[in-house]
């Protein structure tokens, strides 16, 4: 037997834009513009006139390609890239109706999208400085600043002070001592007091600021006096120059981060596994990102390091030797006093990706997600500060370790509530802060699903086999039902009393799990007590086309000016689980949005397994995608290979016939234009072919199985294997979509 299997596939040629893709590509989010405050920032007494950081650069766009619009907008950017003084602040309005506060004495919850960056540059300073998520009891309110660059935006600013006295009579560039000898720093205090105070600071950073780390890079001016100095035999300069070291990341391994430090011994009593540290002073650096924790307005989170004390002379001089005479780390490895440089200390500096993740095509996914929750102090227990890192996909689905550079991370980080400075009501504002480098080419933005100010909602799934009498969640070990077992899957959402507001306008967007056949859905609400209506039919199979459901709840959910009370509401949908195949099948776990006007939420059901009971006598099928789309092109690429978009599925389903598969194309076109490159098949690393109108060999199997048997031959491909796309490097092809047309030809390889 043949089968022959016509499949188009596409490439687009475009001019990227990181930025917009990201925005472009934004989960869905709430209209934050009326709730957080994007002003001016106010200056502490101990800034001048010179100092950097004194403009705001955060902006509320629309999660659309039009981001002018910062009205009703749902796209928060932190920092801008490309800009070195890009620094930016979004806090909490408390008042005036909006009352986004957080009330430490009560258990809290933010649930937000973040965006970094790529971490795909040659570059290591491309994807910027990070975010801080804060609370906040500064005087200044929502006119709080910290210092930029290193400091995201809520730490104190590090400045070093040296004396550029320009070019010399031989023409080479050169420093001169200033009356330390040395580089000279802010002290502990000093920096404390540019800080945001009476703070406590969630930090995610995306650079390693650590004098003794692999990215070596030189101290960047933020700054300079006023005052002109005797020329003597040198031309130009004469000023004084203000840098970061950007040290606050510089470890030293003989210290002992002190005993003042807020919430010490608490931190002291919690192992935070893998190695993580309770307390450290800088860290040993990550090129992909850190989570830390910090008090940025408390002097003893910073220390000041001698800069002739990190390391032996001699390696610190075989470190900077690569930066070239002449440069200021010259000069500070040149005299007998290097100075000083600041670095600050971390509870529970824990590496993790704070980069694009891959999805298993070698897709981009832009977006993490970020559960935090402030739990008071309670039962003899001290407050914490909780947080879920990557703990979903945009989609919705739950993270189960399925994608590079998007792992999970959990941590519980005790903290001193009494570093907020004891705020009227235990009210303190809170926000994101956010600043790049000079080199940054990626934003920071950020999506928010709730605030504290409007209502907060959990929403959970689960499967249960009637049959068996068998409920199966995420975390169930046992997840496999029968052929023709009558299944329902549970979608439970739930408003927490915390909220100060009811959950209002829910409309529910579902997709529904594979190889199972619906009959009907029903919706059934509940009261805090736990009282329930009866269920109301929401559908039947009828109404679940395309695999979907949407629905709009017809009761808010919450007990604030609310007359019916209530607080959740269970949709459930029955039907039948369906596999005629005789092999056991994987159904994978389908994503659903609960989308309020002021809170969303998402989840997925649990993946689970069907055992089959339908055997035929014999079997040949091939299964493929109907389409294959390949990553956007930048006409300047320099890629060897452009990797695939969209999931593609190759599978050979085979009982008692042997097979071969073959494929041929006759390449991309546009407009009857010839696309500059082929379409490979590359099966390994060392193995490439290109695809003609020629049939070419991808796999066959000479074996007559008597049982049945699945060849996912696409299973192991990665994004540099598989079908992938060759531009030619030395032709542009013009923009525009091309388009062509795989042929798939699947033979019976021996007669029977």
């Amino acid at each position: 037997m043949t089968f022959i299997v016509l499949m188009p596939f596409t490439a687009q040629v475009v001019f990227a834009d990181t930025d917009s893709d990201a925005i472009n590509n934004a989960p869905v989010g709430l209209d934050i513009s009326k709730y957080f405050d994007v002003g001016n920032f106010e200056k502490t007494s101990t800034e001048d006139d010179n100092y950097s950081y004194q403009t705001n650069s955060a902006t509320i766009y629309n999660n659309s390609s039009d981001s002018s619009d910062k009205h009703n907008g749902r796209v928060l950017d932190m920092a801008k890239s490309g800009d070195e003084k890009s620094v930016g602040a979004a806090w909490s309005k408390i008042g005036s109706g909006s009352d986004n506060y957080i009330d430490i004495n009560k258990k809290q919850t933010v649930s937000v999208w973040l965006y970094f960056g790529s971490g795909e540059d040659t570059d290591p300073l491309s994807n910027g400085e990070g975010m801080s998520l804060v609370l906040q009891n500064d005087s200044r309110g929502t006119s709080a600043m910290g210092a930029g660059m290193q400091s995201l935006g809520s730490m104190g600013a590090d400045t070093a002070k040296l004396k550029d006295i320009g070019t010399n009579l031989l023409g080479n560039w050169s420093w001169s001592k200033d009356s330390s000898s040395g580089a000279t720093t802010n002290t502990p205090e000093q920096a404390a007091q540019t800080a945001v105070g009476n703070s406590i600071a969630l930090n995610f950073k995306t650079e390693d600021n650590n004098l003794m780390g692999s990215k070596l890079q030189q101290p960047i001016q933020i700054g300079e006096s006023s005052i002109d100095y005797d020329n003597v035999i040198h031309t130009g300069g004469k000023k004084y120059l203000y840098y970061t070291l950007n040290s606050f990341d510089t470890p030293k391994g003989t210290d002992t981060p002190p005993a003042t430090f807020p919430a010490y011994n608490d931190l002291l009593n919690v192992d935070f596994g893998n190695y993580i540290p309770s307390l450290k002073l800088g860290n040993t650096g990550s090129s992909y990102g850190l989570i830390n924790l910090t008090y940025p307005g408390n002097s003893v989170s910073y220390k000041s390091l001698d800069l002739n004390n990190i390391r032996n002379d001699d390696q610190l001089k075989a470190s900077l030797s690569t930066i070239g005479n002449g440069s200021l780390w010259a000069y500070i490895t040149g005299v007998s006093n290097k100075g000083k440089a600041l670095s600050t200390y971390q509870a529970a500096p824990t590496q993790t990706h704070l980069i694009d993740g891959d999805d298993e095509n070698g897709n981009p996914i832009y977006w993490h997600h970020l559960t935090f929750t402030w739990n008071p102090a309670e039962n003899g227990n001290p407050a914490t500060i909780s947080y879920d890192y990557n703990d979903k996909y945009p989609d919705g689905t739950a993270n189960t370790g399925q994608s590079e550079y998007y792992d999970e991370v959990k941590e519980t980080i005790p903290v001193d509530p009494s570093e907020l400075g004891n705020p009227t009501d235990g009210h303190v504002y809170w926000g994101l802060t956010g600043a790049n480098n000079e080199k940054a080419n990626y934003s920071k933005l950020a999506v928010f699903e709730s605030i504290p100010a409007l209502a907060t909602a959990k929403v959970t799934s689960s499967l249960t086999d009637n049959d068996l009498n068998k409920t199966i969640t995420d975390d169930s070990t046992d997840n496999t039902v029968n052929n023709g077992d009558n299944l329902s899957f549970d979608y439970n959402l739930k408003w927490d009393d915390t909220s100060r507001e009811n959950w209002q306008n829910i409309v529910s967007d579902l997709n529904l799990p594979t190889d199972v056949t619906y009959r009907s859905a029903t919706i059934t609400y509940k009261d805090a007590n736990g009282n329930s209506s009866a269920p109301i039919t929401i559908s039947d199979a009828k109404g679940m086309t395309n695999s979907t459901l949407s629905y709009t709840l017809t009761k808010d959910l919450g007990t604030i000016d609310a007359s019916t009370g209530y607080t959740s509401a269970d949709i459930v949908l029955n039907g039948t689980a369906t596999n005629s195949t005789g092999q056991e099948i994987t159904v994978s776990p389908a994503p659903a949005t609960f989308k309020g006007d002021n809170a969303i939420e998402t989840t997925s059901t649990p993946q689970f397994k069907i055992e089959g009971n339908k055997v035929p006598d014999k079997i040949l099928k091939l299964t493929v995608s109907k389409n294959l789309d390949f990553q956007d092109i930048n006409y300047q690429t320099t890629k060897k290979y452009i990797a695939r978009k969209n999931d593609f599925d190759l599978t050979v389903t085979s009982l008692r016939s042997p097979w071969k598969l073959d494929v041929s194309s006759t390449g991309l076109s546009m407009d009857g234009k010839k696309f500059n490159g082929d379409l490979v098949y590359k099966k390994n690393q060392a193995t490439t072919e290109p695809l003609t109108s020629s049939d070419e060999l991808i796999a066959q199997d000479l074996t007559s199985y008597q049982d049945k048997t699945i060849s996912d031959l696409s299973a192991g491909w990665t994004k540099n294997t598989g079908l992938l796309l060759e531009p030619n490097q030395d032709q542009v092809s013009p923009a525009g979509k091309y388009q062509g047309t795989l042929n798939w030809t699947l033979v019976n390889s021996i007669a029977n």
